[in-house]
């Protein structure tokens, strides 16, 4: 853990917001393109939401940036 901000207090439900360093990583190289980056078709992860909820990526779409 690097830092850890509390937002609102704890009022209004609050959250607390945790920044943390990674250390090591492991990628299946199943999942890598040719440029080292991850490949979302053949990835398909999952999003952790509240309490037992998830959700999963659907249409995959691009914005040039400026």
């Amino acid at each position: 853990m690097v830092h850890h901000y509390f937002i609102e207090n704890h009022q209004n439900g609050g959250a607390c917001i945790i920044i943390g360093k990674i250390i090591t990583m492991h990628i299946d190289d199943s999942i890598l393109m040719e440029n080292h980056r991850i490949n979302l078709e053949t990835y398909k992860p999952v999003a952790r939401l509240a309490g037992s909820n998830y959700s999963k990526i659907g249409e995959i779409f691009s914005i040039k940036r400026q």
